[in-house]
């Protein structure tokens, strides 16, 4: 029986229960693997609260086999950009972030009972605990003593380093079934924080470079901040999802609830859209808009001559 523990500097240790049959007597013996932890990949592992990214980075940053291993995750361009040293950034004190956190969300389609996504984890940043409402275009974006999620796919990793990395230990079940009234809403929560030194190793790297390599995601950055300040300019050019659908070869909305409902062109397309994945998982359609639309849409199969 052993137990793979992660404490900060790094410090890799196995935990080991060794049992003397002679004498009657076991004991737990520690031994340090940091120097070899590549040999510990499939090994669960329990990671102590202060453990930052600095220290997994630490992990890998100068080990040939674990920069080989990691290799399709940009390691090599990431640790290059922590070689530099932590840099501090430049925020506001509500868009602090408090620590990073990998959590896990599966996937369940009802219909077909079948789980996607199981096993992986995503990484985000748990920000501090909000001090007063935060407005943003006149919405309220951040909640008075709530922590908000903020993406850190784009962030450099440079400005995470000093952060605390912890696993959630809520694992949530979301409907999968696009059809479903409940599709992607939560439909179970249920506990489980294990996870092994290779995907968590793993999963963080898979984060930082969801857009390439450093440089590259710098220029996403860029284009994004050039086109948010395009459109509180007023300047920018923008297309409706309808028309960008369409470009990309998917029929529209408007023909296909024209082909196959009578009334949709006086209830419109969003109130249809709405009222079709308003409707339950096991009612007839024809009820279910009757219900919901008063009559005012019907199947073309069912309406009257």
């Amino acid at each position: 029986m052993s137990e793979l523990q992660l404490f900060p500097g790094p410090r890799l240790v196995r935990k080991s229960w060794l049992y003397d049959h002679d004498k009657g007597v076991g004991e737990w013996v520690t031994t340090d693997v940091t120097d070899h932890a590549f040999e510990y990949l499939f090994h669960e592992l329990v990671i102590d609260p202060e453990v930052t990214l600095a220290d997994v980075f630490r992990l890998v940053m100068d080990e040939p086999i674990m920069q080989a291993v990691f290799r399709q995750d940009f390691v090599a361009e990431l640790c290059a950009e922590v070689r530099k040293g932590p840099v501090a950034k430049e925020e506001e004190a509500w868009q602090r972030i408090e620590f990073l956190e990998l959590y896990q969300l599966w996937h369940y389609d009802t219909s077909t009972g079948t789980y996607e996504q199981v096993g992986r984890f995503h990484l985000h940043g748990v920000g501090v605990v909000q001090e007063a409402d935060i407005f943003e275009h006149e919405h309220l974006a951040h909640k008075k003593g709530e922590r908000t999620k903020w993406s850190i796919s784009l962030t450099p990793v440079r400005e995470l380093l000093h952060l605390p990395v912890r696993i959630n230990p809520e694992l949530l079940i979301c409907e999968a079934d696009i059809d479903a009234k409940q599709y992607a809403n939560t439909l179970q929560v249920v506990k489980s924080e294990r996870i092994t030194l290779g995907s968590f190793i793993r999963e963080i790297l898979w984060e930082l470079s969801w857009h390439g390599s450093p440089e590259e995601s710098q220029k996403v950055m860029q284009g994004l901040k050039e086109q948010m300040a395009e459109i509180d300019a007023g300047t920018a050019k923008t297309t409706p999802h309808e028309e960008v659908m369409e470009s990309l070869g998917f029929v529209s909305e408007k023909v296909v609830y024209a082909q196959f409902l009578v009334g949709s062109e006086d209830c419109g397309p969003d109130e249809v859209h709405r009222a079709l994945h308003a409707l339950e998982d096991i009612e007839l359609a024809q009820d279910g808009l009757k219900r919901l639309l008063g009559g005012k849409l019907q199947g073309k199969h069912s309406a009257n001559p």
